[in-house]
């Protein structure tokens, strides 16, 4: 998801509803009492940037972290790289990406396109992350709008293929690189699309939100893409009840100007009738990466609905901060 050069807010309730101890199905449709998410102190005032970061099993996931207002982009890329350096971690129990001793010697953006250029250190990163330091570093600096594609250099040397492993370096990088891409991604951009799916992963009784990217096939209909990334979801998820357990139907789905409304059947909605907020939540972040919407118009058997409940208002997804962690 794109992050927006706009002041921080204080973050909105996500979570709702009487929450136990291990419970995942947690928003209800009516509307009721909020839930703090992701916190792990009082939150501050700043700008919002997204750090990615690897999990114990060497998978990616971004942070939404605070910092100071005002800077710019060039700015704002220093310091996310920074907190991606080992040793620079600013998430407990999270790993860093770049080797500890790197330098980002060069950082210059122009017409949408970014070059980095580090230092002689950059070689020496663990040979079984360097696809996972492609994707990471990619995923994290085109988080700006300003960013479209990134060229990555050793001192003057532009990178075409990995130090270690020797992997194809696309020139220039974008995000159909992927993330968390389990697959040969390089060898397969060039006759396929990338679709990221967000599944959830509970770690120390929180609920984080983890990108996954897939190979699909090249030009997919909407309602293709939709179907894609639901069934995905039913089979990423590692809530109590995944949407396997209850097939959804599609009702309607279908853009109006910018915006994607989407009507599904009951079955997103458990016996006494509450919403799954992580997997709304999952679906919202996945149709963003995957199809650029920033407004989804969601209905359930027709009755529209959002994280507060029965609203006719459409949802606006850049208004979420996944794995939010304040400092």
């Amino acid at each position: 998801m794109k992050i927006k050069t706009e002041t921080c807010k204080q973050m909105a309730a996500l979570i709702f509803g009487a929450v136990a101890v291990a419970a995942y199905l947690m928003t209800v449709l009516l509307p009721s009492q909020s839930a703090p998410t992701q916190t792990v102190s009082a939150p501050g005032e700043g700008d919002l940037v997204q750090v990615v970061l690897l999990d114990s099993d060497a998978t990616l996931i971004p942070y939404t972290l605070t910092i100071e207002s005002g800077l710019d982009t060039v700015a704002r890329i220093r310091k996310v790289l920074d907190w991606m350096t080992i040793g620079h971690e600013p998430v407990q129990g999270a790993r860093g990406l770049l080797p500890s001793a790197v330098r980002l010697e060069q950082c210059s953006l122009s017409s949408g396109q970014l070059s980095l250029s580090f230092s002689e250190e950059f070689r020496y990163y663990d040979p079984k992350l360097e696809m996972r330091l492609l994707e990471g570093i990619t995923w994290a600096v085109t988080q700006f709008e300003e960013v479209e594609e990134v060229l990555l250099y050793i001192g003057d040397e532009l990178l075409t293929h990995m130090p270690q492993l020797a992997t194809p370096v696309p020139v220039p990088l974008n995000r159909q690189i992927g993330i968390n891409n389990f697959e040969n991604t390089v060898s397969h951009l060039h006759d396929s699309d990338s679709l990221t799916v967000f599944y959830t992963r509970q770690k120390q009784g929180q609920t984080l939100y983890v990108p996954k990217t897939l190979r699909v096939s090249r030009n997919l209909t909407l309602l293709e893409t939709v179907e894609r990334i639901l069934a995905d979801l039913s089979v990423l998820s590692q809530l109590n009840q995944p949407l396997a357990a209850s097939p959804l139907q599609i009702l309607a789905c279908y853009q109006q100007e910018e915006m994607l409304v989407l009507d599904l059947s009951g079955e997103i909605l458990d016996e006494e009738k509450k919403v799954n907020e992580p997997l709304v939540t999952s679906l919202l972040l996945s149709l963003n990466s995957s199809l650029g919407f920033e407004k989804v118009l969601l209905k359930v058997d027709g009755v529209t609905v959002n994280l507060n409940g029965v609203n006719d208002d459409p949802i606006d997804i850049t208004s979420l901060n996944p794995n939010q962690v304040f400092l």
